[in-house]
């Protein structure tokens, strides 16, 4: 059945109002919007899976990102590591409201297993952003170390 275009037109008043109430997660998203580190890409995830069950559509969601709705499709139908999943589900609401951002660390540690002796575990520190007009290496200041 056809939408009116009485509903069509409440409908996109809904996505406006909850498109100006998400924008504190624009703001947060900017700055590290070309960041494809393993943390940030899943908060990236799980808010963009949150926002759409909520009736944001891709191309608002790309908007707020800074993506393209490829990417957005792309990084809703692909998640990452479990133990980064899980990381991020239960912290993300936190960093957010804290204004910290995961940055991935690779970590070696010994391992029976691996042939070398040696494992890559994959871990975050909490980072504040300082100012995103510097170089890569200097643009982010160390929160909290985990």
């Amino acid at each position: 059945m056809k939408k009116s275009y009485e509903d069509r037109l409440r409908e996109a008043e809904r996505r406006v109002s909850l498109l100006k109430s998400v924008e504190y997660l624009h703001k947060y998203f900017y700055p590290v919007r070309k960041s494809r580190t393993s943390y940030i890409v899943e908060m990236r995830r799980v808010v963009s899976l949150k926002l759409m069950e909520d009736g944001l559509l891709m191309i608002d969601l790309a908007a707020m990102f800074g993506k393209d709705h490829a990417t957005i499709l792309h990084n809703i139908k692909t998640p990452g590591l479990q133990h980064v999943v899980d990381t991020v589900i239960v912290n993300y609401e936190q960093w957010i409201a804290d204004g910290v951002y995961p940055d991935t660390l690779y970590v070696s540690e010994y391992s029976d297993i691996h042939a070398t002796g040696m494992a890559t575990v994959l871990n975050y520190e909490l980072l504040d952003v300082i100012d995103i007009n510097r170089p890569p290496s200097t643009r982010f200041k160390s929160k909290t170390k985990l």
